[in-house]
């Protein structure tokens, strides 16, 4: 409580929000600095209220949690992300740390440590470890989580793993030192939102009273663009009039570009099945010295794995595919032998050859027991050692039971991590080939009775014994040369004379249009693009076009060319270039001149409305001079759209505040001036009860304010973000 009122003492930040209709929660920029980053200044990514955050800490926290998304997700490519994605992470969480920080700071307040405690063991992911969970109850066990905590902080300066291990704890409790801080920020700012009575009666009547009327209506679609004179003058009072309309919140560039796509020739095509089937054919070469040397066909190989891997864009695979798993064109190699060759034949984008290498019987069920050694981190581990401690103890206990068979069963029952089977001596009964996990699976079936042997699994190291087989399927060892198709350098020139023959006309905007149409593509704009955008729409990812649009030396009307993923070659030309608090009037001239034309229409409309109305005593008389009819409506305050009339908002609005009754008085609402006839006014049952409405109000408005406070607090910091030079 003592923190709650320091904040209300405090805050003229709630003060606001409350007196401003209880939903308003954003401060303005009066803080903000503008572009305060020099250009000069090279080695910053940004600045956060004046802190600047150099490039090398700034790559160093991004690589980090790339790091770490490739352990947790296995996309070490980055297939499914970008570099870009983590830097926008890593941005955000500073200022969240730096903007957040500093205003908790000054609020004093903070996160105990019992707090701090209490929220790690309660958060989902600690919960639900099955390191944390008592063996016996199957429940969450403080102890085993105190004692976690402890190895890792004892462990620390072990070796290089543990230290990262013991960092990477440290940032999950400063996560949830932020955000338990954070919420009570929020908290306190909820119990700030009071909703009055009065507003509550308001909702009520909003939603409730229904307003039957009857109106005429001189909409300004009617008036022709042609009736209506727009001058230069106009245009240029309307912007100044309206600027803030036109506010950038950070600088924009507007973009042409035309795209051409590079793909393999018919030629290329060729090319590759042509070198595929050579592989089929004996042939030779010609060393140096003059002397001839036979080189071997596929068919003729004998070591099928060295011959695919000096070949194939894709590595040899050793596994057996059983015949019943054949799909598709696989279906040809069913009861073929060994030597036995197919191709070239194309699967999606790569020509394959492919020739039987071996043929082996594998069960079709397995009767097996295995002793799992675990380490910390793996699958469902509880323990505590590191993995190369985990390694040579199962190297050891392999050693061991080659000699002493005889002990597996007691071995397994008090080292074993499997806790399922270890009860049973390790035995995992019969299971088949689909069961157990791949390495394991590999093992049991392609290895014979009586085998003994250690593999690695997610879940650890396994040393398996191979008790019983049963059944035979035929299975096949398939080798396969693998080339994708990729356009040839021949491919890519011509490609790229196509570009550079559009780009040598660009400047020209006549000869660009015809240019591109000759050569079959065509231009398309992209506008308003921003400092880190990422994706432009018809090339995807392509954060190269957008670093040289942004670039400091770039003028109106420099064109490039680029390159999209490598799959095509894009002529770019920079239109726009805003850096300005606003957008300049010829960025915006036709939406502005649209503006006007609408206001000019809007009053022309209202003036012949008043004629109309000079003498009139009802609707009818007013519509007749109008040529146009009476309208018939019943809205009510949330009402948005009149029949007959379209979305006006505005004129429901005005309409809702009449009294009943006949209301001569021309107004001017968003898409029609009108005169209404308040036939009735449906009454509503007032009980005087507005809980429920209140309490629907303040539902309303606490995501709001929640989603707002953050943002509020960034536009009241000053925060230069010039990420786009790097990323």
């Amino acid at each position: 409580m003592a923190t709650l009122e320091k904040i209300r003492k405090r805050s003229g930040l709630l003060i606001i929000m409350v007196g401003l209709a209880l939903v308003v929660f954003i401060l303005t920029d009066l803080l903000s600095s503008g572009n305060s980053l020099l250009r000069g200044d090279a080695v910053n990514v940004g600045k956060i209220n004046r802190e600047a955050i150099d490039v090398m800490t700034f790559n160093s926290l991004v690589d980090e949690r790339i790091e770490i998304y490739k352990q947790q997700s296995g996309d070490y490519s980055l297939q499914n992300a970008s570099r870009k994605d983590f830097a926008d992470v890593i941005w955000d969480e500073l200022i969240r740390e730096k903007v957040w920080g500093s205003y908790m700071q000054k609020l004093g307040i903070v996160v105990t440590p019992e707090e701090l405690y209490q929220r790690l063991k309660s958060d989902p992911n600690i919960q639900q470890a099955p390191v944390f969970k008592d063996q016996m109850t199957g429940m969450f066990s403080d102890a085993l989580f105190q004692n976690y905590i402890q190895q890792l902080q004892d462990n620390q300066n072990n070796d290089q793993e543990s230290r990262e291990r013991w960092r990477q704890w440290l940032n999950f409790e400063k996560a949830i030192r932020e955000q338990t801080a954070q919420q009570k920020y929020i908290k306190a700012v909820e119990l700030a939102i009071y909703v009055p009575k009065a507003f509550g009666k308001m909702e009520l009547y909003n939603n409730n009273q229904y307003f039957n009327v009857e109106l005429v209506a001189k909409t300004y679609e009617s008036i022709p663009d042609s009736a209506v004179v727009v001058k230069d003058s106009d245009i240029n009072a309307w912007y100044r009039k309206n600027k803030q309309k036109f506010k950038l919140e950070e600088p924009i560039r507007s973009i042409l570009y035309a795209s051409f796509s590079v793909t393999p020739s018919a030629e290329d095509e060729e090319n590759v099945r042509k070198e595929l089937i050579s592989y089929t054919i004996p042939s030779e070469k010609v060393n140096p010295d003059g002397t001839i040397e036979p080189i071997e066909s596929f068919l003729e190989a004998e070591d099928d794995s060295a011959y695919v891997a000096t070949r194939s864009d894709v590595p040899f695979k050793r596994e057996f595919i059983r015949e019943s798993q054949l799909k598709d064109q696989d279906t040809i190699f069913k009861g073929k032998n060994p030597g036995f060759i197919h191709g070239p034949y194309l699967v999606d984008n790569e020509y394959k050859l492919t020739k039987v290498s071996k043929v082996k019987f594998l069960p079709d069920s397995v009767n097996a027991r295995h002793i799992l050694i675990s380490f910390a981190g793996a699958q469902g581990s509880q323990s505590t050692r590191q993995p190369m401690e985990a390694k040579e103890m199962a190297d050891s206990l392999l050693a061991y039971l080659k000699e002493n068979r005889n002990q597996f069963d007691s071995l397994a029952r008090t080292l074993s991590d499997d806790k399922g089977s270890a009860v049973e001596g390790g035995n995992l009964n019969w299971f088949g080939p689909d069961k157990m996990v791949k390495p394991f699976s590999e093992f049991c079936f392609t290895n014979n009775k009586g085998e003994i042997g250690l593999v690695l699994s997610e879940f650890g190291f396994h040393i398996i014994e191979i008790l019983d087989q049963k059944g035979s399927e035929r299975a096949l060892q398939l080798a396969t040369i693998v080339r994708e198709l990729q356009p040839s350098e021949k491919t890519l020139e011509e490609v790229y004379a196509k570009a550079s023959r559009l780009a040598s006309v660009a400047s020209d905007p006549l000869k660009f249009e015809q240019e591109a149409a000759a050569l079959g593509t065509v231009i398309r704009p992209v506008n308003d693009i921003t400092p880190m955008q990422e994706f432009i729409v018809g090339l995807g990812r392509n954060r190269d076009i957008v670093r040289w649009a942004f670039n400091e030396d770039r003028k109106v009307g420099d064109i490039d060319i680029n390159t999209s993923e490598g799959k095509s070659y894009v002529v770019v030309k920079l239109t726009q270039i805003e850096d300005g608090k606003y957008r300049s009037l010829e960025s915006v001239k036709d939406q502005v001149k649209e503006a006007v034309l609408k206001e000019k229409k809007a009053k022309m409309a209202l003036k012949e409305l008043e004629d109309a109305v000079k003498g009139a005593s009802d609707l009818k008389t007013i519509a007749d001079k109008l040529k146009v009819g009476v309208t018939n409506a019943r809205v009510n305050f949330t009402s948005n759209i009149i029949p007959g009339i379209g979305n006006d908002p505005k004129a429901v609005g005005y309409i809702c505040g009449l009294q009943a009754g006949l209301n001569l008085k021309p107004y001017e609402g968003e898409v029609a001036a009108i005169v209404v006839n308040v036939k009735s006014i449906e009454p509503v049952s007032d009980t005087g009860e507005y809980d429920n409405y209140t309490k629907g109000l303040e539902n309303a408005v606490k995501p709001f304010v929640r989603s707002q406070i953050f943002e509020s607090l960034k536009k009241s910091a000053n925060i230069v973000d010039q990420r786009y030079r790097f990323f």
